[in-house]
């Protein structure tokens, strides 16, 4: 079983690359950013997903389902 708690699963863990700019320009040394605060925090590590206590699993909006 995966870990269901990591950075590819949290709701405010995005690709650094798709953060607004100047943020992004981190995006070739730290792949993710966390968009829980007021300001993008690219992240270091993304390990400290696991376990964190705002950690939320991604909502799906009803445009992202298969054939809409």
């Amino acid at each position: 079983m995966s870990d269901q708690t990591s950075v590819e699963t949290c709701r405010w863990a995005k690709p650094t690359v798709r953060a607004p700019f100047p943020y992004w320009l981190e995006g070739e040394d730290k792949a993710w950013t966390c968009f829980r605060d007021e300001q993008p925090r690219p992240l270091d590590d993304p390990s400290v997903c696991h376990g964190c206590p705002r950690w939320e699993p991604h909502r799906v909006h009803v445009s992202e389902l298969p054939g809409r």
